[in-house]
């Protein structure tokens, strides 16, 4: 993917088949490749990279081994999630390790750019539509979120 580059929606199915690949390579649950010899360019260039050997590191090169062809989609996709939990404005779909289905989909599906600020007012409206759509209840019996992360 290169920079300025509209990044595809994915399934939240991916989304969440990432995230539990992601877990397993981060815990040590799944066996994974050094990332050291997993070399990757960058926007276009020629240059060669490659990641150091850390939790982080050996978990999305799992994914984007796992993940298929939509991987380096899913994967910039799953690096917003970390902003997503520290701003206040999505609290309403989070609830401790878990993250509702609305903002799930939301983050699966909203338009964004690689390389670019994502669009944190865009993702919110999404989510928000989403919530409305299909009825969801933050409030409900099991806690109000759906999907471990």
């Amino acid at each position: 993917m290169n920079f300025g580059q509209d990044v595809p929606a994915v399934s939240m199915d991916e989304l969440v088949f990432a995230l539990s690949v992601r877990h397993a390579a981060y815990s040590g649950a799944m066996p994974t490749p050094n990332p050291e010899n997993h070399k990757f360019t960058i926007g276009g260039t020629e240059e060669e990279f490659a990641l150091r050997d850390i939790p982080l590191n050996r978990a999305m090169v799992a994914v984007m081994r796992e993940a298929g062809p939509n991987a380096e989609a899913i994967v910039w996709r799953m690096m917003i999630i970390p902003e997503v939990l520290r701003d206040q404005k999505f609290k309403r779909w989070i609830r401790k390790d878990e993250m509702g289905a609305p903002l799930m989909e939301a983050i699966a599906t909203f338009p964004c750019k690689f390389g670019r600020r994502w669009g944190r007012q865009r993702l919110l409206q999404l989510a928000r539509r989403i919530e409305v759509r299909d009825k969801w209840d933050p409030f409900r019996a099991t806690g109000g979120a759906d999907i471990d992360f």
